[in-house]
């Protein structure tokens, strides 16, 4: 995949675009998944939900309090898993922990979709605790159902 111009960069577009207009930023009364994170060193916190019916994630939405990595990838984590089978979500979430992990110079996961928006936290290790939280919260809620 032929990488955009600003792919590399930690404050891409399309995280300025989803921290400005996040989307499924919203308290998701009938989530069947949920769970909460923090990031004590920043003071970054989320709580991401999902509503599955059967194998699918029929809803996604977060609820979140920090910097703008981590509003835009919750707010494209919901946009991405909305529609997704578990196993698809799974594969997706360990795929995004791979690209995160790696070094900045590594192939862009064209499975990720606009996530890779977010490939710049490869060359910023502090700033990839920002962008994994809600991705940590979503396996833990896949882990268990809400009460």
């Amino acid at each position: 995949m032929t990488e955009p111009p600003a792919a590399k960069s930690l404050y891409h577009p399309i995280i300025l675009e989803h921290d400005r207009n996040p989307r499924g930023e919203r308290p998701l009364p009938s989530a069947t998944h949920q769970a909460a994170l923090d990031n004590p060193l920043c003071g970054d916190q989320v709580t991401m939900r999902l509503r599955v019916d059967g194998d699918r994630i029929v809803e996604a939405a977060f609820e979140a309090r920090g910097c703008a990595v981590s509003r835009a990838a919750a707010s494209l984590w919901t946009e991405r898993l909305t529609g997704c089978s578990l196993a698809e979500a799974t594969d997706l979430l360990e795929r995004y922990a791979r690209f995160c992990a790696e070094p900045p110079e590594a192939p862009m996961d064209e499975a990720l979709g606009e996530l890779i928006a977010l490939a710049g936290v490869r060359a910023a290790r502090s700033r990839r605790l920002c962008a994994t939280l809600p991705s940590r919260a979503l396996e833990q809620a896949l882990g268990k159902r809400s009460s």
